[in-house]
């Protein structure tokens, strides 16, 4: 039993706030404190517990880092390894990760002309046989978040191209034709889509609407069918579609149906749209979506396996 403290801070536009918290103990007696406000003003404080055991305290104060990291929170400074819901085996590194905002594709593609864009391909995040690398944080001890993404990658390929075939330097378009060219390749290949990069942008923790994804969707023609015996009582508001395969149905999968539209009757024919379907004639739809449209108009000699998009080589190594 030992006490602990934390330093966090969040800093996104305008926005510059502090957050401390600390395991105490005084006479056998735990407690657990927080102090926040603005950097450079005066901080409000609580006590989150007090006079309690020790198991009891540090579960408070597990608890309050999680929520505080799991808002944006970065950890500057910890007197141990801060449990924040990862495996035991692994430390919180301090960063608050920096995700992509969605996109459409048109939207997207307005960018391609702009010089200040980036484009890399989007992975979907499944771990194979190699990892691909796209931004470097810190660098012998200096903290390069304050840095352009442009100086970061700069660094990130100097010490990370070439070194070794797992992990890889995510390639990346960095002019207005190849941009449009990338664009080009990433449909050719049937990849997930890509992701749009602002060279200029400092590191910002969260969603901070600076660099985005555009995920490649297809639609298709399905027919609803039976849902399989596994399935037919997993209380889910879904819908089983099937495809003809060589005139034999075959299951692509379920489907969720929003509580805004009517559920579709069996032997009705729906539009989905889905990212893409996996290879092989057990391959089902990946992130498939009903957005309430039935087609009357098409035939069900027509829903057949030929329409589908699918992943390109399941081989390919994945970004982590």
């Amino acid at each position: 039993m030992q006490t602990d403290r934390a330093e966090l801070y969040f800093q996104q536009g305008s926005s510059d706030k502090v957050y401390h918290l600390q395991l105490e103990n005084v006479q056998d007696q735990w407690s657990v404190q927080a102090q926040w406000g603005r950097r450079g003003s005066a901080l409000q404080s609580d006590v989150k517990v007090s006079n309690t055991s020790y198991e009891e305290a540090k579960r408070v104060y597990d608890r309050v880092l999680r929520e505080k990291t799991g808002k944006g929170y970065q950890i500057a400074q910890a007197t141990t390894a801060i449990s924040v819901g990862l495996p035991a085996a692994k430390e919180h590194s301090g960063h608050m990760p920096e995700l992509l905002t969605p996109i459409d594709e048109p939207e997207a593609l307005r960018l391609v002309q702009d010089a200040s864009w980036w484009f890399q391909q989007k992975f979907d995040g499944r771990r194979l046989a190699c990892f691909y690398i796209w931004d470097l944080l810190s660098l012998n001890e200096t903290d390069l978040r304050i840095q352009p993404y442009e100086i970061r990658y700069v660094h990130l390929t100097q010490h990370f191209r070439g070194v070794s075939d797992v992990l890889r330097v995510c390639e990346t378009a960095m002019t207005t034709k190849a941009n449009r060219d990338f664009v080009k390749k990433m449909h050719s290949a049937n990849a997930e889509g890509f992701v749009c990069k602002n060279r200029n942008a400092a590191y910002a923790g969260g969603r901070a609407g600076q660099h985005f994804k555009c995920k490649f969707v297809a639609t298709a023609s399905f027919i609803v069918g039976p849902k399989p015996d596994k399935k037919a009582d997993d209380g889910h508001r879904s819908i089983a579609v099937y495809l003809l395969d060589a005139n034999r149905p075959r299951f692509m999968g379920t489907v969720g149906v929003p509580d805004r539209y009517p559920l579709p009757r069996v032997e009705q024919i729906v539009e989905v749209r889905y990212l893409y379907c996996h290879p092989g004639p057990e391959g089902k739809l990946i992130q498939a979506k009903y957005f309430g449209k039935v087609r009357d108009d098409v035939a069900v000699a027509d829903c057949c396996v030929s329409q589908l998009k699918v992943k390109a080589g399941d081989s390919e190594p994945a970004e982590s």
